[in-house]
């Protein structure tokens, strides 16, 4: 990740109580120029828990929670916000044995 574009995003996750941030894939082939209309459908809620840049690059480590849909995205610039709905987690309806 180029810490120069990213870093001002993660430090405001940083800053929250829940450290929580939408992760999505882009279609594009660079995501820092990405728009919301390059963005997929499907994302996942993630806790960061870990950031470390080195050489201008960063290094984050995320624990993924649960799986959205992305309903509607606000703004043209970085950082996003959108609405999403949380997808139930399939194994959450297993029966255990």
């Amino acid at each position: 990740m180029d810490a120069k574009h990213w870093r001002e995003t993660l430090q405001a996750v940083g800053k929250t109580a829940h450290h929580l941030i939408g992760i999505v894939l882009t279609r594009g082939e660079v995501a820092e120029k990405a728009l919301p209309d390059d963005f997929r459908r499907v994302g996942t809620l993630a806790r960061v828990h870990r950031v470390q840049e080195t050489d201008g690059r960063l290094q984050v480590l995320v624990e993924c929670l649960q799986r959205f849909t992305v309903e509607r995205t606000f703004g043209e610039e970085a950082p996003f916000r959108a609405r999403v709905v949380y997808v139930p987690n399939p194994s959450a309806s297993r029966p255990t044995r």
